[in-house]
């Protein structure tokens, strides 16, 4: 159902758009100069509403590739029992969260969740690896049709692909 919302919120701003680029581009152009100016004000127009997601998209897509591994400790890790680090909520003691920063700089925000298992011996940082997740711009909020945010253009979560196997592979275990 929200696809079809989505669909006639797309096919209206089409049409608002046409209608504001032929206003703006009238018979008045010359012709040499008219079908470029058109075309570009088209294209501009059309993507306005989602430009925060395509700015926002840049800086997660680098967010995600500068950490996109599991930084480990092999020596300390391998055949160990590792635990999760988690702070309190201070808004709630019974509720444990992850340790969450988010990222102002583009024009969505960013949530980095920093995964950190340490060894309970020493509490030392052992295994470590950062989840970002990312919210919708102004129109998938103003629409209100997606149930966890998410932006309209790309996936909202990037994290290491080899976040789980790494612990199997030096035969650790994990205590969340």
């Amino acid at each position: 159902m929200s696809g079809i919302y989505l669909l006639i919120v797309v096919l209206i701003w089409l049409y608002v758009v046409k209608k504001i680029v032929r206003y703006i581009v009238n018979d008045k152009w010359p012709a040499g100069y008219k079908i470029i100016v058109q075309v570009f004000l088209f294209l501009v127009l059309m993507i306005a509403p989602v430009t925060d997601e395509v700015v926002a998209w840049f800086k997660f897509k680098e967010l995600c590739d500068k950490n996109s591994s599991v930084d480990i400790d092999i020596k300390n890790a391998k055949n160990k029992t590792l635990k999760l680090r988690t702070e309190r909520d201070p808004n709630n003691s019974k509720y444990i969260k992850m340790p969450v920063h988010v990222i102002k700089s583009a024009l969505v925000p960013i949530i980095e969740e920093s995964y950190e298992y340490i060894d309970p011996h020493t509490n030392k940082v052992v295994v470590a690896y950062k989840v970002f997740r990312v919210k919708g711009g102004w129109l998938i909020n103003a629409l209100g049709i997606s149930n966890n945010d998410s932006p309209l253009l790309f996936n909202n979560v990037c994290y290491p692909a080899d976040r789980f196997s790494i612990f199997r592979k030096y035969n650790i275990n994990r205590t969340d």
